[in-house]
């Protein structure tokens, strides 16, 4: 008997809303937080829309317009990620709550996107699927969205602000691709025609969130081309609608490019002695992306052998593509496997978690929430895993277990030994498959407390708020020097205790910005002197200091003491 339609959708309703809340439950604990990351206060700041001027800057400026991050760091043009920002400070103000609500929201929606669109493209709603095998789908989306909600690089991105930005370009990515996937099955064209028109806008979304939604139109096209063949079989068809899609969506990119062009006066990107390419070593960069996915914790305590070195990441991928090789001969094949729905998502989900990797390699350089994008294709692939190593289990136990009852003792000794060998192969697949997603779950935020963005909350909101009332005396033009920034050593290999990997608390720029939110009147300019200061893990009590000297600029220092030690001391 078929589940009625809306059992079906209800049944992806529930899972999607599962996820969400998993997503939220695991990072609650930013509601509490202040201000995190050096750049929320000035991405606040310059986004903020007070009049018209202000509203045409927010959609057309380069992002942290009239700052020296323009001249010294990146030229961007991000108009979703920065009119974000001004409808937060419309309705919150310069209450943190409210910032912290909407980056939670947004992960939240995200997981449940991932539900939606592999729902989508394992076709659960479709009425020619049978009960076992919509059931079975319906297991592997909510899977996959709650492995995405909850997996421990969301700690690098979700507690801070100034990260939608990745956020918000994934998110637009999966709605755009879960629309694209409908149209596609839609027969009637209206709705068919409205459901890519939605996809279009997303991808359009996208683009102003953050270059990376640049990764939509040839994961569209991937999709276009694997869905087409999957379901017709017919080359011709398939490259006919492949080239229709390239031409949409190249039109939106075309669109796009020649937008930021004018508005920028070229592409953009990564400048001056703060911004430009770094010289990183591509297989390091390669092995601290995928160890940022796969193994960001040494949960089994391997040391020296997870350090960022080119062994390291070939040995981990030979050994997985083996592995995956073994689970699809046990799902019945090569043939069989690429002309399933798992098999086209594998191949799709593979050209995912492949795409970012050239982006960041012309950076130079790899940041940890830059992986956040590629957190889709690594829940997808694992439990895709999952799902075709326990198949391939199952077909050869049983297969294991009718020819132990043959008669033939000659077909018997040879079925059994191709199926031992095939449930073999899939077990050692499926064991450490579990084994990553239990390794995952462990060091997620849902299981560890990732309290280093609260220090630097902790730390940054005392600093700020002691700095800005003395800066009120200082002239409304005033230039103010800092000393004294904090720092924090956090980026390198997987370590045995789970952290987050790029802390920051704040900069020059963070302290002018703040001063400026709460005096509109002000405009106080700042800079860097001298070395940083290690702030360590443990609580510090911060002391601030505005010194003004007479023709120069006045200076604001920042110290930090334990609180241990000032509780020793009697101080």
């Amino acid at each position: 008997m078929n589940v009625p339609g809306s059992r079906r959708r209800l049944g992806v309703l529930v899972a999607a809303t599962a996820a969400a809340a998993l997503g939220f439950i695991a990072h609650y604990e930013v509601l509490s937080y202040w201000f995190t990351g050096p750049d929320t206060l000035t991405l606040i700041e310059t986004s903020r829309i007070t009049d018209r001027p202000s509203a045409v800057d927010t959609l057309t400026a380069p992002l942290m317009h009239g700052t020296n991050f323009v001249r010294l760091t990146g030229l961007f043009y991000r108009p979703i990620a920065s009119l974000s920002y001004a409808i937060d400070y419309a309705i919150w103000g310069l209450d943190p709550f409210g910032y912290h609500l909407t980056d939670l929201l947004a992960h939240a929606t995200a997981a449940a996107l991932v539900v939606a669109l592999l729902a989508e493209q394992l076709g659960i709603a479709q009425e020619d699927r049978s009960n076992r095998a919509r059931t079975s789908g319906l297991v592997t989306a909510a899977l996959a969205g709650g492995l995405f909600a909850i997996h421990p690089l969301t700690a690098e991105v979700v507690p801070v602000p100034a990260r939608r930005h990745d956020v918000l370009a994934t998110l637009f990515i999966l709605a755009a691709l879960w629309a694209l996937a409908r149209g596609l099955r839609i027969a009637r064209p209206g709705p068919k025609l409205g459901a890519f028109g939605l996809s279009a806008l997303a991808y359009t979304l996208a683009l102003g969130s953050k270059e990376i939604g640049a990764l939509l139109a040839p994961l569209a096209l991937t999709w276009v081309a694997l869905d087409t063949y999957g379901h017709s079989g017919r080359l011709r068809e398939t490259v006919r609608r492949t080239v229709l899609a390239g031409i949409g969506y190249g039109a939106l990119s075309i669109g796009y490019l020649a937008l930021r062009f004018s508005l920028l006066g070229g592409i953009g990107g990564y400048v001056g002695p703060f911004g430009g390419v770094k010289d990183t070593p591509i297989p390091v960069i390669v092995s601290q992306y995928f160890l940022s996915l796969f193994y960001s914790v040494d949960v089994f305590n391997l040391g020296p052998g997870v350090t960022y070195v080119p062994a390291t990441i070939y040995v981990v991928l030979a050994v997985w593509i083996g592995l995956f090789a073994v689970g699809i001969v046990g799902a019945g094949g090569f043939r069989s496997f690429f002309c399933g729905k798992v098999g086209r998502l594998a191949i799709f989900y593979s050209v995912w978690l492949v795409l970012p990797v050239p982006l960041i390699v012309r950076v130079g350089e790899y940041s940890p929430w830059t992986g956040y994008i590629a957190l889709v294709p690594v829940a997808a692939l694992t439990v895709l895993v999952l799902t075709i190593a326990g198949r391939g289990l199952y077909r050869a136990l049983a297969e294991l277990a009718r020819t132990s009852g043959s008669d033939e003792t000659r077909n018997q000794n040879v079925g059994m030994v191709r199926a031992g060998s095939s449930a073999g192969g899939s077990l050692v697949v499926f064991v450490l498959a579990v084994l990553l997603v239990v390794s995952l779950v462990a060091v997620s935020p849902l299981a560890q407390p990732y309290d280093g963005w609260s220090h630097a909350s902790d730390v940054t909101r005392e600093a700020l708020t002691e700095a800005e009332p003395q800066a009120d005396d200082l002239p409304s033009n005033a230039v103010l020097k800092v000393e004294g920034l904090p720092n924090v050593a956090t980026l390198g290999p997987p370590t045995e205790k789970a952290r987050v990997k790029s802390l920051r608390y704040f900069w020059a720029h963070t302290v002018r910005s703040w001063v400026r939110l709460r005096n509109p009147g002000s405009r106080l300019s700042t800079f860097t002197y001298g070395r940083t200061v290690p702030v360590g893990e443990e609580p510090v009590a911060v002391q601030t200091c505005v010194e003004r000297r007479p023709n120069a600029p006045a200076v604001v220092r920042f110290r930090y003491e334990s609180e241990a030690s000032n509780r020793s001391t009697g101080t």
